[in-house]
C-alpha cells in the first residue's frame, strides 16, 4: 500500500500555496454534529485547510513536513480525548482549537 504524503496544493485565483490534509472519516462524523463557529480554524467538512503565506513553490513544499508533523500532533491529542471520553463536548472542541490555535502560530499562521 502506498501513503500518499500530504503537499502544498494551489487554490483556484490564488498565487499562495496552501497545506491541505484529509481529516479522517470519524472525525468527520463528529465535525457534522458541530457547529461550524465551533470548529478549529481552517477545518473543514472533510479537510484541513491552512495558507502557507508565500507563492515560492519551493518555501511550501519545505514547510509541508512541519505542517504535518504538527497537524498529526493535533489529531493524536484529539483520539486520545476521545478514548477517555466518547461523546466530545463544546469544551472539548475548543480544547482542540485551542490547540490548533498554538500549532498555527508555531508555523507563523496569524490567527
Amino acid at each position: 500500500m502506498v501513503l500518499r504524503m500530504a503537499c502544498a496544493t494551489k487554490r483556484p485565483g490564488s498565487d499562495n500555496w496552501y497545506f491541505r490534509r484529509r481529516i479522517p472519516t470519524d472525525v468527520q462524523a463528529i465535525l457534522a454534529k458541530m457547529p461550524k463557529n465551533k470548529r478549529p480554524r481552517n477545518w473543514y467538512a472533510k479537510h484541513i485547510g491552512i495558507s502557507l503565506k508565500t507563492a515560492d513553490r519551493a518555501v511550501a513544499k519545505a514547510k509541508c513536513p512541519e505542517i504535518a508533523a504538527l497537524s498529526g500532533i493535533v489529531y493524536r491529542a484529539f483520539a486520545e480525548g476521545l478514548e477517555n471520553n466518547p461523546s466530545l463536548t463544546v469544551d472539548g472542541w475548543l480544547r482542540v482549537a485551542e490547540a490548533n490555535e498554538i500549532a498555527s502560530k508555531r508555523i507563523g499562521d496569524p490567527t
